[in-house]
Order: structure tokens, then C-alpha cells, then sequence
């Protein structure tokens, strides 16, 4: 593993908000830190905030998404927004939602380039759930068991960029 994701002691926890378009994609997301957590790999233990509203907000860039931007800004370090591209281009889908949502320090995107799934294949060939319904019989509840699968130093999964992007972002202090 790099030396650049090595922790860094630090007294209190980093307060972390998440929102998500996927109902289950909050607790997903809160295994994952937790197993990046555990191999140190992140510089510091982090709080998850959140609450019923961020769990499945359907479209992130959106005004409810800035109520919930604008209630947490004085709670949290941090505001992690997980999102799918949906066919476009990813600079252009963090322009869009910027002009929604504003352009807070605070908030950070994580765009997936299909969705959540592609960190559970590894790969943006073709749409991920569809690959593991064919191959697993997966549904979306499903997800939050998937947590186990995510290896924080399988070279496949790091050289996803949003991936890199959510561990950017877990790192920026």
C-alpha cells in the first residue's frame, strides 16, 4: 500500500457526512471506511453523520440535497456525495450539480463512472448490477453484504477513479 494513505494519529474523530441515490448505498459506505479504518489506510478514525434523508435521495444534485448540505454545515468536516454519471461525461456532472448545490469546500463528489457496484467487480465495462444479477443473482438490498468483497489494496479497485476520488477525499483533511 502507498505510504500516502498511511494514518496519521489524530486526537478526535473526523465528522463525515455521506449522501447517496441509493437507499443502501449509505451503509455500504459505512463498511467500506470501517475496513479502510481498520488497515489504516485512512489518517484517522471517522464518524459517519447522517440521517433517515440522506439514505436513498434519488437525484443528489438536487435542492434537497442542499437543505441537507445547508443543515450540516456547522455539524460536519466534510460532505461526501456519491452519484452516478448517468452517461455523462464526469467533469460536466460535477459542473451541473455545483450549480445546484453551490460549491462549498466542504462537499466533495464521488462520481461513479457506472455505479456503486463497479467497486464490487472492479470494472465500468458494462453496468455492474446487471453483471452480478447475471452472475450472483444480486438485487440492490443486497449491497451492504458486499462490504467484505471490497479489498482496501486490490491494484483493480485502486486504479477505479472513483475509488481514488473517495479515498482522496476520506485523506484531505
Amino acid at each position: 500500500m502507498s505510504g500516502s494513505f498511511t494514518r496519521q494519529t489524530q486526537s478526535t474523530p473526523k465528522k463525515i457526512g455521506i449522501i447517496a441515490e441509493d437507499t443502501y448505498a449509505v451503509k455500504f459506505l459505512e463498511g467500506i471506511i470501517k475496513r479502510l479504518n481498520d488497515a489504516k489506510i485512512i489518517p484517522q478514525e471517522i464518524k459517519i453523520i447522517r440521517s433517515r434523508s440522506t439514505y436513498g435521495v434519488g437525484n443528489v444534485c438536487s435542492a434537497k440535497t442542499r437543505r441537507i448540505i445547508d443543515a450540516w454545515e456547522d455539524e460536519v468536516d466534510k460532505i461526501l456525495l456519491f452519484m452516478d454519471a448517468d452517461g455523462m461525461p464526469i467533469e460536466d456532472k460535477i459542473k451541473e450539480c455545483k450549480k445546484i448545490i453551490g460549491d462549498s469546500q466542504k462537499v466533495k463528489p464521488i462520481i461513479f463512472e457506472q455505479e456503486i457496484e463497479e467497486w464490487i467487480t472492479k470494472s465500468t465495462q458494462q453496468k455492474p448490477s446487471e453483471e452480478l444479477k447475471t452472475t450472483e443473482r444480486y438485487e440492490k438490498y443486497m449491497l451492504p453484504n458486499y462490504v467484505s468483497r471490497i479489498k482496501p489494496d486490490d491494484p483493480k479497485l485502486m486504479n477505479l477513479r472513483s475509488f481514488k476520488g473517495f479515498l482522496n477525499a476520506l485523506n484531505d483533511p
